[in-house]
């Protein structure tokens, strides 16, 4: 015969908060693994005799692109509170009908009942599925009147954390249903070589990765977003045309535009006309170029530059 136990996570009837604050609220992902990390100011815990805390404890959700709750457990997660690893099993509760798993520990600061700075540590694989976590701050406590174990939850709501979150200031949600983090985007240029240009008409494609325009975001829902991207250039434009000019005399110019591609939908820069593409759900869209350029009879030889900043605006 197997017993279950599922705690229900009381909130409500808490008679005081378990935390002064949530602190220093951290996203980290190298593409591997992502690292959460926050400090968790615990108050004093109880200390008897007819209810005592037998450890500090960290509940954590994980958000998909639809904003849809998943709890994690030990098969999912690492936690660590001030560098030490939680125990093997988590423990099942319940928070205003939604499921969760609480990770606690049984030596250290997690038994720690005094006032402590807990530096929390949450690693999960990167996978570009969870788009954020909500983590909340916990106790599991015994009640020795009724000898039953019971948990408590942080009555504030939990810490919101994001691929934004940098170490400022955490913001402090329900679970239950967070609001979506706000889109991000980041962008990756490389310098690109239009090695020795032919007279009059010409064309420059780059087809390899490590020369494609690159965008990383996060915050996106569904199926992800229709953006705009254009460029502006350093020496300006001429008829719709940005220019390369010479270093040595910048009245040698060299009129050319960019068509980019992400494999389904092209457009050219400049772009006046303001056309779409859509960042996908992926978290990554990549775009190869193609330069236009017109190289006029006479013109001087030499080096030409032009320096593009590119800027990217979501559809309202």
């Amino acid at each position: 015969m197997v017993f279950v136990a599922i705690y229900k996570l009381a909130l409500a009837d808490n008679p005081g908060s378990l935390v002064y604050d949530y602190k220093n609220c951290t996203w980290q992902d190298d593409g591997y693994q992502v690292r959460v990390s926050l400090v968790m100011d615990f108050k004093r815990g109880l200390d008897g005799p007819l209810a005592y805390t037998r450890s500090r404890g960290v509940v954590v959700w994980a958000y998909d692109k639809n904003n849809s709750p998943y709890s994690f457990s030990s098969s999912d997660a690492i936690v660590g509170l001030n560098g030490w690893a939680s125990a093997r099993d988590t423990h099942g509760i319940s928070y205003d009908g939604l499921s969760a798993q609480a990770f606690i520990g049984d030596n250290h600061d997690w038994i720690n009942i005094n006032p402590v700075a807990a530096n929390i540590l949450i690693i999960f694989p990167s996978r570009g599925k969870w788009r954020s976590v909500a983590v909340l701050a916990a106790e599991r406590e015994f009640d020795s009147r009724g000898g039953f174990y019971d948990f408590q939850g942080e009555i504030k709501g939990a810490a919101y954390i994001y691929p934004d979150s940098d170490g400022g200031d955490c913001q402090v949600v329900s679970p239950v249903n967070p609001p979506r983090p706000p889109l991000t985007i980041r962008m990756s240029a490389p310098d690109w070589d239009l090695g020795e240009l032919p007279v009059d008409h010409g064309e420059k494609r780059f087809t390899a990765a490590a020369d494609q325009l690159c965008f990383t975001y996060s915050g996106l829902s569904g199926d992800g977003a229709d953006v705009v991207v254009d460029a502006d250039s350093e020496n300006g434009t001429v008829a719709n045309q940005y220019q390369l000019k010479a270093l040595a005399d910048p009245t040698q110019i060299v009129p050319y535009s960019v068509m980019l591609n992400d494999g389904t939908t092209e457009f050219t820069l400049p772009n006046q006309k303001k056309s779409e593409i859509k960042l996908n759900a992926s978290g990554r869209t990549c775009l190869a170029p193609t330069f236009g350029t017109y190289v006029r009879p006479g013109l001087k030889k030499g080096a030409y530059t032009d320096v593009l900043t590119f800027t990217v605006t979501t559809k309202t």
